[in-house]
């Protein structure tokens, strides 16, 4: 696994033993911050679900400010923490290595927002729907934020949920991903 573009293009990142996660694809990163564009430098960014945190580092290669990692196995936190100090950003990410719904509590409690959240739970748990319901009902996302959700084809999103609106979906294989905005 690699960073695709941006200031650490071609750097290589930690990836895990075995397959205990599914890390998006280099094709996947790529549509997803095709589709993202300049809403990406200066951003505020959420990695919820982190895994080896490469969503997170591929927007800061990208020109993204900061990142906040959420993954609640600790082996993955050392992961993502291994990564960030191979690539020394260690100024400018923090890790939380909690539950998501846990860690979105914590964040409203605090008054954080964020421009962009990347969600990619494990498949076949319900858990995009679930954190994506949880993310419209708080103040974590910024008016004009973007949420990415990355989750398999079974699963099914709506187009509109609360104060979110979905603007794109694109389907790889057997993952999609839902855009939506903050409106």
């Amino acid at each position: 696994m690699r960073i695709i573009a941006g200031k650490f293009k071609g750097r290589k990142l930690r990836a895990s033993r075995g397959n205990r996660i599914r890390p998006t694809s280099d094709r996947v990163r790529e549509a997803i911050f095709s589709v993202l564009g300049s809403r990406i430098f200066g951003s505020e960014v959420l990695d919820l679900f982190a895994g080896t945190g490469a969503l997170g580092l591929e927007a800061l290669s990208r020109g993204a400010a900061t990142v906040l990692f959420v993954e609640k196995n600790r082996y993955f936190s050392n992961v993502i923490a291994q990564n960030i100090n191979a690539l020394g950003l260690a100024h400018c990410c923090d890790t939380l290595n909690i539950e998501v719904d846990r860690a979105i509590r914590i964040l409203e409690k605090k008054t954080r927002a964020f421009d962009l959240i990347f969600l990619d739970p494990p498949y076949r748990m319900g858990k995009a729907f679930d954190t994506l319901r949880l993310l419209s009902a708080s103040s974590l996302l910024r008016p004009g934020g973007t949420i990415v959700a990355e989750h398999e084809t079974e699963e099914k999103l709506v187009d509109q949920l609360a104060n979110l609106g979905r603007f794109s979906e694109k389907k790889y294989g057997t993952t999609k991903v839902s855009f939506y905005v903050k409106g």
